[in-house]
């Protein structure tokens, strides 16, 4: 094989090694989580849920029900992960655990008539709540 052929194979190789492999190593570069923006995202994620339980009664049994009324889109951590979300208590949740000494996570609003659980969902009391003010 000519000289000149090996070089542009090998070059060729190189090339198509940085472009399959670039990706991967920017997204292994993302491992660490953007706290900030993640606790931002969830915040607006959370305030969707309780807006949406206040209007409708009962908490969404899936973040897409809130999509387009209440968000755009359901947001994604910075490095990637879905928010966990829990139906039944209203929860959105962290993908991971922040570090110790930093509280990130938005509970639900207490009081203010966001049904508590399948209870509230079915007797409508938080709904009576919230039309007593």
């Amino acid at each position: 094989m000519e000289e000149s052929t090996r070089y542009f194979i090998f070059g060729a190789l190189i090339i198509v090694m940085l472009v399959v492999g670039a990706p991967i190593m920017l997204n292994l570069a993302k491992e660490e989580p953007d706290y900030a923006a993640d606790g931002q995202a969830q915040a607006r994620v959370q305030q969707a849920v309780n807006t949406y339980a206040r209007a409708a009664g009962a908490y969404p049994l899936s973040l897409d029900t809130l999509v387009p009324g209440y968000l755009e889109s359901i947001p994604r951590s910075s490095t990637g992960k879905a928010f966990p979300y829990n139906y039944e208590t209203g929860q959105v949740s962290l993908p991971y655990t922040p570090p110790s000494g930093e509280k990130l996570t938005i509970a639900p609003a207490s009081g203010g008539g966001v049904p508590g659980g399948m209870g509230d969902a079915i007797t409508g009391l938080s709904v009576q709540n919230e039309l007593n003010f």
